[in-house]
């Protein structure tokens, strides 16, 4: 897939789910309607936030690093979304239920940073190797 293409295809799938997300926050009570309406919460913040984060650092990457290729900016990009967004539905998952501290913040955090080493060593290693 041409990275134009990616790009439109997640702008546009941010955008549906970034706009079903207000919706979920315009028309659900929590309280009256339920655990459907903190999953679709949860689940619409998460989908909008992986699309924002990865089309962020697609930018930024395409803007400092153009001599890599496009599909390891993409790749990195979307890993990263992923684990930014994670990071967030965390922090007010645990705010919700009034157990955040930023200690608890701070481990989250560092565990994500500890599988983004895991994963660069293990991409540069296997890049040695070919």
């Amino acid at each position: 897939m041409a990275l134009g293409l990616y790009i439109f295809f997640m702008a546009v799938g941010t955008l549906i789910v970034g706009v079903s997300w207000g919706m979920v926050l315009y028309y659900f009570d929590p309280f009256k309607v339920g655990i459907f309406a903190v999953i679709a919460f949860y689940v619409t913040l998460f989908l909008f936030l992986i699309g924002f984060f990865a089309l962020a650092g697609l930018t930024i990457r395409r803007i400092y690093k153009k001599k890599d290729l496009v599909f390891k900016q993409v790749t990195i990009s979307f890993r990263q979304g992923v684990w930014f967004s994670v990071i967030i539905l965390f922090a007010l998952f645990l705010e919700s239920h009034q157990v955040f501290t930023l200690i608890n913040l701070a481990a989250f955090i560092l565990l994500f940073a500890i599988l983004e080493f895991i994963f660069i060593s293990h991409t540069k290693k296997h890049a040695r190797i070919a």
